[in-house]
């Protein structure tokens, strides 16, 4: 499906950014977004790649995608979550050190 496709480029994207391949890490990502649209993961590690090459504009609207794409509920004080288990507040945080909230 291409859901799994997706979530496949997606962990590849993550491996490379991992080990500084930003170039074949984008490539991948990009594929992830575009197979699993919903997914919050691959435009917050595309905002990452896009962050570390210094492309604020790029990187600004990956961490905007992730956080549109992350439907959010708030847990008992813990902060707030999106439904899969990941924390949203890391693309909170990734857009605050990029100048955006």
């Amino acid at each position: 499906s291409d859901a799994d496709l997706g979530a496949a480029y997606g962990e590849m994207g993550k491996l490379l950014l991992a080990a500084e391949f930003r170039d074949q890490a984008e490539a991948a990502l990009l594929n992830a977004e575009a197979l699993a649209p919903g997914d919050m993961r691959w435009p917050y590690y595309l905002g990452h790649v896009y962050r570390t090459r210094g492309d604020i504009p790029n990187a600004m609207a990956a961490f905007e995608r992730a956080l549109r794409s992350a439907p959010l509920r708030p847990l008992r004080g813990k902060g707030v979550r999106n439904p899969r288990g990941g924390r949203a507040s890391g693309a909170c945080d990734s857009l605050l050190e990029v100048g955006r909230l």
